[in-house]
């Protein structure tokens, strides 16, 4: 997961050159109170005492505030690389990874149909690791460009 904000967003913001200039910049986050994992509260994970100033308890909901340009979002690599209009923010610098587990309730786990979709998930994620790892970097943006927040 990596600090994403729209490239209409960085066009008219103060740059963002180290973690500390995240203070001046609006985020978009959960609401903490209902977290339902404390490991969920980013704004923890990037270290720099920021406090979001829009809040949801639905992804979807942070990527729309955040393709809008109404501020800067933790998102996962694969929803943040899926748009185009989005652009890791200082992402040499800033990443969450999440762990991700399988559960499959005992009296399942012998069904041939589960093992088979268990398998299956395995395998696309293990196939398409890179969307999970990695954020995209547009044609257009240079890597460079991109970690310096240069205007794009």
């Amino acid at each position: 997961m990596y600090v994403y904000a729209s490239r209409a967003y960085l066009q008219k913001a103060t740059p963002i050159a180290a973690i500390e200039d995240f203070r001046d910049h609006p985020f978009i986050g959960f609401v903490e109170e209902l977290l339902f994992a404390p490991e969920l509260n980013f704004a923890d994970a990037i270290g720099a005492n920021i406090e979001p100033r829009v809040r949801s308890t639905n992804v979807l909901a942070q990527l729309h505030a955040t393709l809008s340009g109404s501020g800067l979002c933790v998102l996962p690599a694969f929803v943040g690389s899926s748009y185009p209009t989005l652009l890791p923010v200082l992402s040499e610098q800033v990443s969450v990874t999440l762990s991700l587990h399988m559960h499959i309730h005992e009296d399942h786990r012998r069904a041939a149909r589960v093992r088979e979709v268990a398998a299956f998930i395995t395998a696309e994620v293990e196939r398409d690791r890179s969307l999970f790892f990695a954020p995209t970097v547009r044609p257009g943006s240079s890597r460079e460009d991109i970690h310096n927040n240069r205007r794009l």
